[in-house]
């Protein structure tokens, strides 16, 4: 009997597609909240990760045929694909990226799954795009493999998408195996359902590459019939994503002739929004129309554009503020789904926002710096939930606005945009960096926490330390132990990291940064160096004798050091003010990392490379 392995089979494509669909939500909705100065909360719930383990499901018993084994083989493969590829991007390890999304889209291709190897192409894409960008846009091996794929995925996407507008010929009607998700299952005459996968439609082909088009609007107005089933399906969204990025991918080129077709794969994607009320997509995306229009030389239709959904914005915007103040004075609350909605249509106006205002400081017919400036400082402030990308974009976006501005803005105003622009982007600008990792080799950092804080901190020093940057490596415990001095070399820093393998004893953290302060003095004395002080610790100071909180402090304040200190578990009052206070004292940068456990670590260490370095993040869509 092949009947119940076949069912186990079935069931774990269902499970698999569902906990992809969940996956997707987590990642939607995983933006970091709104924290104070000198202070950064770590989200360390396991949500976004992908929870199925192939062979929990499928038993050995059930594998009485060769093809059953082969499919539970392809499931495993396809969920390692499905849990690291996004997580080695994440990580900026762009080469383990690619390895794992080509491995997954040969195996979607195999499985004849056009979903997957749509998703696995686009990402490829994406990371190409990266890497293109990283290079100064040298390498065009990167760029012409980034083209590939997005028209690829854009190719993908439309078939799917075309398929779903048909799925109701011939009778039958399509079931989606969840509101968000694609629907993959009909019911046929008999009233039977039945798990299949899109068809391709034929006549199809992508040839945007082809189209010449001089309209500069959209035509919103015009009648486009999408069936109630398909409004707010996430495929639509996924096909406007790659739109977006393939335009954002010719826009980077800085090169007028491949501005049109940005404008009109945006005219797309905006339609897509459009048509599924998505107007978290759309506001997303209208800004780079608008800087397509502005490569086109079309200035005022890309102000029509971008203001227009501006003002739609604030309309709403109002009307939820007076909605919300009535339901405060009748003891009402919003539903769950009514709270989501009201968080997207805030980053949607956010998103507005910044298009407004990247437009006003860009004018070449007449900047606003003044209007501009008032409105990046808005989206700074109007969303409770900020994506971490978001705020560092904004910051980016503000500093020719300040720099050419000093003249007219205060002082106190200047200081202040200094020091959250550093905390934001990070200091990867004049010279080079000297960072002292300062590791608790205490006996309760044993298992998880040091193994984790070691994959943190190689992580920072491949990914945000550049040639021109040194380092060095201290452990702590009841002594403390320099174990190498300031060295340009990534892999005597990389190998003496992961030699700590066995911590023990007692906790010495002050006389630990006292001595990172004492190793980090030539760099000190070197204008054209920042010294940096990174530190994960998971108790209270028990064994320093040289070096107290305060005098730690000052020597931080005195030198100029930035620091970033990371706080695993740490539940002592008192031990968490000393923190508070070593932390504030920072130069530019000065933050205590607070998390609970070990799992949060690798979130964490991500924080604190966007502090250190400042570097690129990977849009997912």
């Amino acid at each position: 009997m092949v009947v119940h392995p076949i069912q186990s089979l079935t069931r774990v494509i269902d499970l698999i597609i569902k906990d992809i669909n969940r996956n997707e939500a987590d990642a939607r909705a995983g933006v970091a909240d709104a924290v104070a100065p000198g202070k950064r909360k770590i989200d360390g719930s396991n949500e976004g990760k992908f929870s199925l383990h192939v062979n929990d499901l499928i038993k050995p018993e059930d594998e009485g045929c060769k093809e059953v084994s082969m499919m539970k083989k392809s499931f495993e493969h396809m969920l390692m694909a499905l849990r690291f590829g996004s997580e080695s991007a994440t990580k900026n390890d762009l080469n383990a990226a690619l390895k794992i999304y080509t491995e997954a889209r040969t195996m979607f291709r195999a499985l004849s799954n056009l979903r997957g190897e749509g998703i696995a192409t686009f990402n490829l894409a994406v990371i190409y795009h990266k890497k293109w960008l990283q290079s100064d846009k040298m390498d065009m091996h990167a760029f012409a493999n980034a083209k590939q794929f997005y028209v690829e995925s854009v190719d993908n996407g439309n078939q799917i998408w075309h398929s779903l507008l048909q799925g109701d010929n011939d009778g039958n009607t399509v079931v989606p195996i969840n509101p968000g998700g694609i629907e993959m299952t009909v019911v046929d005459g008999a009233g039977q359902k039945a798990a299949v996968a899109p068809a391709i439609m034929d006549g199809l082909p992508f040839s945007l590459q082809h189209q010449n088009s001089t309209d500069s609007s959209i035509d919103e107005n015009a009648e486009v019939v999408i069936p109630k089933r398909l409004l707010g399906n996430d495929m639509a969204d996924k096909l406007a994503a790659r739109l977006h990025h393939y335009a954002h991918l010719l826009i980077d080129t800085g090169q007028v002739e491949n501005y049109n077709l940005a404008k009109i794969l945006l005219e797309q994607a905006l339609a897509l929004d459009n048509s599924t009320n998505n107007l978290l997509g759309y506001s997303s995306r209208v800004g780079l129309y608008g800087e397509a229009l502005f490569g086109l030389g079309q200035y005022q239709v890309a102000e029509e554009k971008v203001m227009g959904q501006l003002n739609v914005l604030r309309n709403r915007v109002a009307t939820h503020y007076h909605e919300e103040s009535s339901m405060a004075t009748n003891a009402l609350s919003r539903s769950k789904s009514e709270q989501q909605e009201d968080e997207e249509m805030f980053q949607a106006y956010q998103n507005s926002l910044f298009n407004a205002a990247s437009m006003m400081a860009n004018d070449p017919q007449a900047r606003h710096d003044a209007q501009a400036l008032d409105l990046f400082k808005e989206a700074l402030t109007c969303s409770k939930r900020s994506k971490v990308y978001t705020i560092a974009q904004i910051f980016t976006k503000m500093k020719p606005l300040v720099d050419r501005n000093q003249s007219t803005l205060s002082a106190n105003f200047i200081e202040l945009f200094k020091v959250e622009y550093n905390k934001a982007v990070g200091r990867g600008s004049a010279g080079s960096k000297a960072i002292a990792f300062v590791v608790d080799y205490s006996g309760s950092m044993s298992g998880g926490k040091i193994r984790r804080a070691r994959n943190g901190i190689s992580s920072v020093i491949q990914k945000q330390m550049t040639t021109r940057d040194t380092g060095c490596i201290i452990r702590f415990s009841s002594d403390v132990k320099v174990l190498c001095e300031l060295t340009d070399s990534e892999s005597d820093l990389l190998n003496i990291v992961a030699g700590l393998q066995r911590p023990s004893r007692a906790t010495a953290l002050w006389d630990a940064l006292g001595a990172a302060i004492n190793v980090l003095n030539g760099a000190i004395q070197d204008p054209n160096v920042d010294p940096w002080i990174v530190c994960v610790s998971d108790g209270e100071d028990n064994k320093s004798r040289k070096f107290s909180p305060q005098k730690v402090g000052d020597l931080i304040k005195q030198h100029k050091v930035n620091v970033v200190i990371l706080s695993v578990g740490v539940t002592d009052f008192k031990a968490v003010d000393d923190m508070k206070l070593v932390a504030g004292c920072g130069n530019d940068v000065g933050e205590l990392i607070e998390i609970q456990s070990s799992e949060e670590i690798d979130d964490a260490f991500k924080t604190i490379g966007s502090l250190v370095g400042g570097g690129l993040e990977v849009q997912h869509y």
